[in-house]
């Protein structure tokens, strides 16, 4: 019975133990055992070679280090803890690191039991290892997921606040939050609470605490793109922020909590206020420029101008705005390349450099006008447009029109006139012509070109003329009024006399002393002067000896006069003859008379116009002043004898007079003069001799230095007359 009991239970045992083998052979997970001291395998499933890739014929009696990573101490003092936790517990649960055939380390979960056999004795460790290398790799990839997220929500630039639902309690802030608000986050324990975040509308009205977006994500699941407010700072001063909200759901889409992000704009609202402001200003500065200012596209209109370019063309703003001001077509055709060539311009560089050009206004006039352009952005759009400024250059263009009519006018009058005109330039040691006309610049025979730029010491002038000149200049220079100069210029071998004007002139760009000088030739005056100077000379000399002429002709007169009307009749003619010569001296600027004339004066009275009674016959003579009047005396003495006793007292007498010039041994003129009377009354002697008579003498021998024959022929007088002439002119 005993023995029968044995069989029984040993064979109940090997059953068990069958089934048990089965198991552990059939099962997916590795099952593998160790003997007690762990140093070796003892058994080995499918699933050990599914999950290590080694044989149970490779393994069986193999160390335990076979499964073990690289870092072979490291492993196997963590073999040897879970050996030492399974022999005091009698079972273990570890995670551990096991290496496989081809080299890969493997997440495993180990379930290891302490195995003894029913007397007591220790028969190893049997443990299960199943792979959870993809949940590891979840868990790290979730782990770091969790780390990047964390370092994102402390480094991320904007606040961030999350609060829970539905109580609206804050659960976290990020550092953000503290530096935009400049206080620590708010640990709001509801969304009541939240009036403790001072903010304010645009408006001004203050946000109320159900109005944030942290607000409205909690209890309505509102989403907000970003609501801007200003935001009361831990400090005391007021920032702009941008808060964008939203709500946080689980998986069945309840709301968990919710979630703000919160930006700092302040600067970047500040920055559109001043750009609004300075919008406004430039706005205004346009409007009030009177530069005009348009922008326009570059097919050629125009879809702005300020105030002054609608003056200047014509057109009202509204014209502008609707594009109705083409510029284009305001363009005369000989300026389209000029266009064309700013344009190209404008698409290649952005900016197109100024240039002239006209525009034809609205009411057909044509404007002159400095124009540059450049490309800016659209507002509001995009794309680019030209801005153009435009200067009106109508008056500057009259100006120059008019600056070059003076200079012209200026010019004519600096070229063409009498004047020696120039413009000088004082330097250390010269003096420069900066430009002269030509009959200046023809003093020194040069050509206008030639002086500009030509110092006076290389005009053939010396040292110290041009340092007396440098001098004067500089003191006409110091003084705020013109200074004027009379001074003497050889030209050709001739002194010619100036009057010279000298005017201070503004500094050029040379920055030197600067003068003007205008110079009259005064030669002809200054002759004429010293001409009238001699003349009064002359003329108070020959009033004295016409004087002492008229007194001894009174004298002899008198002396020689038989009756007072006889004397009286005597003196009148004489004068008046003497009257007349005067006469023709003066005409002559008292420079003589011609012999002929002087004759005439006298015969012509009794001449009979046909050349019958009075024969003058002799080459031109010029007399000096003296000269003339002693022979007209001479003549009228004649005259009046011829008159009273000879020839013209009867109708059929006539007078010849004829008269040579030859040259004396002495080399002076010999004049010889002859008066023959015919055909009067039978001539005699006198018994005494008249006034006449001694006048000849006196006169015509004495003064002329001559000699005088006179013959009393029967036939009629002859008087023969020789005197040496001075020259004359």
């Amino acid at each position: 019975m005993g023995i029968a009991l044995d069989i029984h239970e040993r064979k109940q045992a090997e059953e068990a133990s069958a089934r048990l083998a089965a198991i552990v052979s059939s099962s997916t997970d590795a099952i593998i055992s160790f003997d007690p001291e762990g140093g070796r395998i003892q058994t080995w499933n499918e699933g050990a070679e599914t999950l290590f890739g080694y044989t149970r014929g490779e393994v069986i009696g193999a160390p335990v280090d076979l499964l073990l990573p690289q870092d072979g101490l490291a492993a196997l003092e963590n073999q040897t803890g879970v050996f030492d936790l399974v022999k005091a517990n009698g079972k273990a649960e570890v995670e551990s690191v096991r290496r496989s055939k081809d080299g890969r380390l493997l997440d495993v979960s180990i379930t290891a039991t302490w195995i003894t056999a029913p007397d007591g004795r220790a028969l190893g460790v049997a443990g299960i290892f199943r792979d959870i290398t993809a949940r590891k790799q979840t868990e790290r990839a979730l782990a770091a997921e969790r780390a990047r997220l964390d370092a994102i929500f402390k480094t991320v630039p904007v606040g961030i606040v999350i609060a829970e639902a539905p109580s609206g309690r804050i659960l976290d802030g990020n550092p953000q939050v503290e530096t935009i608000f400049r206080h620590p986050v708010l640990p709001s324990p509801d969304m009541a609470s939240y009036k403790e975040w001072v903010a304010f509308h645009p408006d001004g009205r203050q946000v109320e605490g159900h109005e944030y977006p942290l607000s409205r994500a909690l209890t309505s699941g509102e989403v907000t793109a970003g609501d801007e407010y200003l935001y009361q700072r831990g400090d005391g001063t007021y920032a702009w922020v941008r808060i964008t909200g939203a709500p946080i759901r689980n998986a069945e889409g309840q709301i968990t909590g919710g979630l703000v992000a919160i930006v700092d704009i302040d600067k970047e609202k500040r920055a559109e206020e001043a750009a609004r402001q300075g919008e406004a200003r430039f706005r205004k500065l346009i409007e009030a420029s009177p530069i005009g200012i348009a922008i326009g596209d570059l097919e050629g209109g125009y879809s702005y101008g300020n105030p002054a370019i609608q003056r200047l063309l014509g057109y009202s703003a509204d014209e502008f705005a609707q594009g109705k001001v083409p510029w284009r077509g305001m363009t005369p055709p000989e300026w389209t390349g000029k266009d064309d060539e700013a344009v190209h311009q404008l698409t290649t560089l952005g900016v197109a450099e100024q240039f002239e050009k006209e525009y034809i206004a609205k009411d057909g006039r044509r404007v002159p006008i400095l124009i540059g352009a450049s490309m800016v952005k659209r507002v509001g759009a995009s794309g680019e447009d030209a801005a153009a400024y435009v200067v009106d250059l109508t008056a500057l263009k009259q100006a120059e029109a008019d600056l070059r009519d003076r200079e012209a006018l200026l010019s004519g009058i600096f070229q063409s006139a009498g004047l020696y005109t120039g413009v000088v330039e004082l330097l250390g040691d010269d003096v420069l012509y900066v430009m002269a006309n030509a009959r200046n610049a023809g003093l020194f025979g040069r050509s206008v070109t030639e002086m500009q730029g030509t110092r006076l010491s290389e005009l053939g002038t010396n040292p110290e003329a041009v340092a007396h000149w440098l001098g004067f200049m500089r003191e006409c220079y110091a003084k705020p009024e013109p200074t004027v100069l009379e001074y003497p210029f050889e030209r050709d071998g001739v002194v010619h006399h100036y009057l010279g004007t000298y005017t201070p002139l503004p500094r050029g760009s040379s920055n030197r002393p600067r003068l003007a000088l205008v110079s009259l030739d005064i030669s002809e005056r200054k002759r004429l002067e010293e001409q009238q100077v001699l003349v009064t000379r002359e003329l108070h000399h020959r009033v004295k000896n016409t004087l002492a002429i008229v007194q001894a002709l009174v004298s002899s007169t008198a002396r020689y006069a038989t009756t007072i009307a006889e004397f009286q009749q005597s003196v009148m003619d004489r004068i008046a003859s003497l009257a007349k010569t005067h006469t023709l001296l003066i005409d002559d600027q008292w420079g003589g008379a011609a012999l002929r004339d002087i004759l005439l004066a006298e015969l012509s009275p009794y001449d009979d116009e046909i050349g019958h009674r009075v024969r003058l016959e002799g080459p031109d003579l010029h007399l000096p002043s003296e000269a003339a009047l002693a022979i007209s005396m001479a003549a009228h003495e004649l005259t009046t004898n011829a008159a009273k006793y000879g020839a013209f007292s009867l109708p059929t007498g006539h007078v010849h007079v004829a008269w040579t010039l030859d040259r004396a041994t002495s080399g002076e003129r010999l004049l010889t003069l002859i008066w023959e009377e015919h055909d009067g009354p039978l001539v005699q002697e006198p018994t005494r001799k008249g006034f006449g008579s001694v006048l000849l003498q006196r006169v015509l021998g004495r003064q002329l230095g001559g000699q005088v024959e006179v013959t009393y022929a029967e036939e009629g007088v002859r008087v023969r007359l020789t005197a040496l002439m001075p020259q004359t002119h």
